[in-house]
């Protein structure tokens, strides 16, 4: 069974970080509701506001900059703070 920051973290992951984009508004207004979902979510705790800060800013990188490995390294630190909070 998930946590629920590794449900949140798993839809954070599954989320169109590029919808701003889209030429098909029923596509943008789908994906910004989720996106005020998701940030209001982040204030739910710190491990929620560390694992959107991360992943936010590791999806937002051009793709050849992207490093998993500190991604990985920032959700863990988010997973263990969540155990402690």
């Amino acid at each position: 069974m998930l946590t629920q920051l590794e449900a949140y973290i798993q839809r954070l992951m599954k989320f169109d970080w590029y919808y701003d984009y889209s030429d098909d508004h029923s596509v943008w207004s789908r994906a910004n509701r989720e996106n005020t979902e998701l940030f209001a979510l982040s204030h739910s705790g710190e491990a929620f506001s560390m694992a959107y800060k991360a992943i936010s800013k590791y999806m937002n990188e051009p793709a050849n900059t992207r490093n998993f490995a500190v991604l990985d390294s920032q959700l863990n630190e988010a997973r263990a703070l969540e155990k402690t909070e």
